[in-house]
């Protein structure tokens, strides 16, 4: 093969230098950041990302020099990442999931170790019954899905807690009263509603 005229020669180095320009200019504007790293970002819809994000997303667009057109990838990015692990959680943890399963049979295990409330399949099937009458029998629907889908209701110490309560009210007993006042015990208010009652002015 003959070796290119000066001519040709110049024309491929001309060409070469064009395509070397115009990639250049791709690169300046994928990697520019706006002016003081102000980017603006739209959030996605019913997305899991905040106006913090953004926030911590502008930073680490500035920090690798994207532009105002190349950054929003990385909201579209990470939200879809979010979303992948929120119902992945979902999933292990609802009812028959993985983690779910592996966490109930835990409790169910130390239930029948329990020699209160389990002790032999028998016992604890009977323990189970007395605490699903009481569920039943005084709690809500949303109350008994909750443990439904949690799985808590395996919990020894609910189960135990549920099985003292249905002896008592067979029993007609009343709830036994606490022999001496704990000053470091939380207020009922503070149990069941996060803060101590308000006092009357």
């Amino acid at each position: 093969m003959p070796d290119p005229t000066p001519e040709e020669a110049l024309a491929t180095a001309q060409a070469d230098l064009k395509k070397a320009n115009e990639d250049l200019t791709v690169l300046r504007t994928r990697y520019t950041p706006p002016e003081k790293g102000e980017y603006k970002f739209e959030l996605p819809k019913d997305g899991r990302l905040t106006g913090e994000h953004t926030k911590r997303t502008a930073a680490l667009a500035a920090k690798l020099g994207l532009s105002q057109t190349l950054a929003p990838e990385l909201i579209t990015f990470l939200d879809a990442e979010l979303k992948q692990r929120d119902e992945t959680f979902l999933s292990d943890n609802g009812p028959d999931g993985s983690a779910w399963k592996k966490r109930t049979e835990e409790w169910q295990a130390q239930a029948l170790a329990d020699t209160e409330i389990g002790g032999t399949p028998e016992k604890l099937t009977v323990s189970a019954e007395m605490g699903r009458r009481v569920l039943d029998g005084f709690f809500s629907k949303s109350v008994k899905e909750f443990f439904d889908a949690t799985g808590f209701g395996s919990h020894p110490d609910v189960l135990r807690g549920f099985v003292k309560l249905g002896r008592l009210l067979e029993e007609g007993k009343m709830f036994p009263v606490t022999q001496k006042s704990d000053s470091t015990r939380k207020s009922n208010e503070e149990v069941f509603f996060g803060k101590p009652a308000e006092k009357a002015t």
